[in-house]
């Protein structure tokens, strides 16, 4: 009788630690989810800038070709 008590609790504990478990590697999941998400928001953004400075570039150069014109 003992032994099947024991065998009952081994199972609930061993039950509780595979949720905490679960909860842990889905919570690391979605935070994983999250920063790859804002990494690539992170790239869009970039590419924006890059775009924007390219385009400053090349109106600061138009100026100048005009003042020396």
């Amino acid at each position: 009788m003992m032994c099947g008590t024991a065998e009952g609790r081994t199972e609930r504990i061993a039950r509780k630690i595979a949720e905490e478990a679960a909860s842990e590697i889905k919570m690391m999941t979605d935070l994983t989810l999250r920063a790859e998400m804002d990494t690539e928001k992170a790239r869009e953004i970039a590419s924006e800038i890059r775009v924007w400075a390219e385009k400053a570039i090349y109106d600061a150069v138009l100026r100048v070709i005009e003042k020396e014109e």
